[in-house]
């Protein structure tokens, strides 16, 4: 179900962009983009998209969903043929083949469970593993330094000496 879920929800992401960039190229009126409704519609498909995704990551190994991501390109590659008439040379095609089977060895490939085990061989699930890696001291330090790096960086309080 993870797999299917992944594969729609790719999909939909790439009739997105395809939606999107054919209301840009038929805006020949020049108005906002914001008031078009392919761009709209190419908002809706996104957003049912990732949920697609997010829903993916729930039934499958993160292991699995993450490389079928691909998935977009390849279907990318489709639809701007087929929807933008985007011409298709034989390095493309050969790069969308290429993605194809790289994506379907790394789902035959893919380990078919969501739970792991700790140190003492106790079953944990990933929202347990997640926890468990946060709650130490080297990744607090770390949490700490990253938060303190990116307030010196963006300097919110416009201070001089940062």
């Amino acid at each position: 179900a993870g797999v299917v879920a992944c594969v729609i929800g790719n999909t939909m992401i790439s009739l997105s962009f395809n939606l999107q960039r054919l209301a840009h190229r038929n805006n020949t009126a020049s108005v906002p983009y914001t008031q078009l409704k392919g761009w709209w519609l190419g908002l809706g498909f996104m957003f049912i998209g990732e949920i697609g995704n997010f829903l993916a990551y729930g039934m499958a190994p993160a292991s699995l969903v993450s490389p079928l991501g691909a998935i977009t390109v390849i279907s990318n590659a489709v639809l701007s043929r087929l929807m933008l008439n985007e011409p298709m040379p034989r390095q493309k095609a050969l790069g969308v083949v290429a993605t194809l089977i790289g994506a379907v060895i790394i789902a035959v490939n893919a380990p078919s469970t969501l739970c792991t085990t700790d140190d003492a061989g106790n079953l944990l699930l990933e929202e347990e593993e997640i926890y468990n890696s946060l709650m130490t001291w080297r990744a607090c330090f770390y949490l700490v330094g990253v938060a303190i790096t990116a307030f010196c960086v963006s300097n919110p309080m416009k201070l001089p000496f940062l």
